[in-house]
């Protein structure tokens, strides 16, 4: 009979695995459109400026390995998007790259951008310096390579940037005349890109202006004329992050490029965006799928919840949530053993929020106690669902139905599903319960608890 039960539960296994990897491919196919994969690396995509069409490194995948290579532009259904940008931790961790090759079109490295790619020992920059975070270099010690004769590449320009970095001089600058100044003389308005909630503020981005030496960033509101926030110096800084901003208040930025005292236009309109923070999220595995929990943002009209299934996946938004006190949604779309990554965005009208890194989970369907018997002197016998992607299980038993001053015991072989237990009061009545669990690392992702069972001991 247990073996019966036990190729039963095997074929209901399968087919449920199977129905779960359709609807999680389903899934994959519902990326933001702002999302763009392209070999190991995924780009942000951003068309909001009328003059053309721009994309930034979000991502590379860290099991990419040797030489990398950024495109200046990649290609989505026909349309083409400048790369000008490697984003906050985009190749955070990739250990097996051993060179990177990064074209004249960037303007920007943030924060992290290499944290410990510890093989990495090669960089080449194919045009004038772009505006380089103190740390994007962290943990990296390599040469980098900068085009000679390009005034841009000055000494002060030449930094470790969080890491050790030997500067050398290489090559031509692929037909710029290496002065960083456009062959034209008109200071134009600079071009404004992008805006976006942060975890550390309100991000905004700009084009470069030549020859301007530095910029201008001012602020509004909806009460409050432009004021004057920062004044960033280098032509190459083309984006701020507002740290001194409050949930809830809308902004509008705008930018002046400057050049020797004299200071360019400004579009009068500006980016406008509701600050919404990041919400801090948990996940735990429910009775029919993973049960994804997050802080309330108050100024929220609702929230997107977003899904991956590994550290180099793209996020795919799986749900809408209305409603800023609405804070749980239950992933039902799920398949036994598999790994799932969650994070939640605020947003406001057209007004996305940030969003955390995201909190991981391995579903777990959750075992049932099928057979709880006192067969024995002073033991019983205890028999549960196997679930062949555990790694164990966790069994508690009480001699009350709360399970206070439960006992534990931890069951490390995935293929034991039964255990007798012994040293038990005569007359007296015990609860057990059962959730297996995943180990990944050092840490245990656990089902949920079974239904509890008891047991009065009579022998």
């Amino acid at each position: 009979m247990k073996n019966m039960k036990k190729r039963f539960l095997s074929i209901f296994m399968v087919i449920m695995m199977v129905s779960g990897l359709f609807s999680a491919a389903a899934l994959a196919d519902d990326d933001d459109d702002d999302k763009f994969t392209s070999g190991s690396l995924t780009y942000e995509l951003s068309d909001d400026d009328d003059d053309g069409r721009e994309a930034s490194v979000e991502r590379c995948k860290t099991s990419a390995e040797g030489t990398i290579t950024i495109p200046s532009a990649v290609t989505r259904n026909g349309v083409s998007y400048k790369v000008n940008s490697i984003e906050e931790e985009a190749f955070a961790n990739c250990g097996g790259i051993s060179a990177v090759v990064i074209p004249s079109s960037i303007r920007e490295i943030d924060e992290e951008a290499f944290y410990n790619c510890s093989k990495l020992k090669k960089i080449t920059f194919k045009g004038n310096a772009p505006e380089i975070d103190d740390d994007a270099f962290e943990k990296v010690t390599a040469t980098a390579y900068y085009p000679s004769g390009n005034s841009t590449w000055k000494e002060s320009v030449r930094k470790n940037y969080g890491g050790k970095i030997t500067w050398k001089a290489s090559g031509t600058d692929s037909g710029s005349s290496g002065s960083g100044e456009s062959s034209t003389s008109k200071f134009t308005t600079p071009k404004l890109g992008s805006i976006s909630n942060v975890t550390s503020g309100i991000k905004v981005k700009w084009g470069k202006v030549s020859p301007a030496d530095g910029y201008i960033v001012y602020r509004k509101t909806s009460d409050t004329s432009w004021k004057s926030i920062a004044k960033l110096n280098g032509a190459s800084k083309i984006s701020y992050t507002d740290k001194d901003v409050k949930t809830g208040k809308t902004y509008i930025y705008t930018v002046r490029a400057v050049k020797d005292g004299k200071k360019s236009g400004y579009n009068k309109t500006g980016l406008k965006i509701k600050r919404l923070p990041a919400p801090s999220v948990n996940a735990a595995n429910s009775a029919t799928g993973i049960y994804v929990k997050w802080s309330k943002v108050s100024s929220a009209s609702g929230y997107y919840v977003y899904r991956k299934t590994s550290s180099d996946g793209s996020w795919s938004r799986i749900a809408q949530i209305k409603g800023a006190s609405n804070v749980s949604y239950t992933d039902k779309k799920v398949s036994n053993g598999r790994k799932y990554i969650y994070t939640t965005a605020p947003y406001s009208g057209s007004s996305k929020g940030a969003y955390i890194s995201g909190k991981t989970m391995y579903r777990l369907v959750r075992p049932k106690v099928e057979e709880l018997e006192n067969e024995s002197k002073l033991k019983m016998e205890v028999e549960w669902t196997e679930n062949e992607k555990a790694s164990g299980y966790q069994l508690q038993y009480a001699a009350n139905s709360s399970f206070k001053d439960a006992k534990s015991i931890y069951i490390t072989d995935e293929d034991d599903d039964d255990i007798t237990i012994g040293k038990l009061t005569k007359g007296k009545t015990y609860s057990v319960r059962v959730r297996s669990y995943k180990k990944a690392g050092d840490h245990k992702y656990y089902s949920k608890w079974s239904d509890a069972k008891s047991v009065t001991i009579r022998k």
